[in-house]
């Protein structure tokens, strides 16, 4: 599981299963396992709008169970810029390359 902080200092963390699969699916109509292909995944990571709503739809549960109350998704956009969304582009990097299987990761 890898994790990231948004600008309010609130820690998400990010992993692949199939159920991410098919939740971030059902919610935004991205196929996430389409990002082994390069030329894809540059182009989700460079379109910022739908890059959070593909994290706000693998965090959601996360947001809906925090400590200090839930938030909605304005509140979670808000709150991803600057270095908050390098850490989060990073963390999704990682959580891919662990869901891809070996061949693809190059192992």
């Amino acid at each position: 599981m890898h994790s990231f902080k948004d600008l309010a200092g609130r820690e998400w963390s990010l992993s692949i299963t199939i159920g991410t699969v098919k939740r971030v699916k059902a919610e935004t109509s991205v196929l996430i396992t389409d990002a082994v292909d390069f030329a894809w995944l540059q182009e989700l990571l460079a379109d910022a709008v739908k890059f959070n709503e593909v994290l706000w739809a693998m965090v959601k549960g996360q947001a809906e169970n925090l400590k200090t109350g839930a938030i909605t998704q304005e509140q979670f956009d808000d709150s991803i810029a600057g270095e908050a969304r390098q850490d989060a582009l990073k963390a999704f990097e990682d959580a891919l390359v662990d869901f891809s299987h070996p061949a693809i990761r190059g192992a």
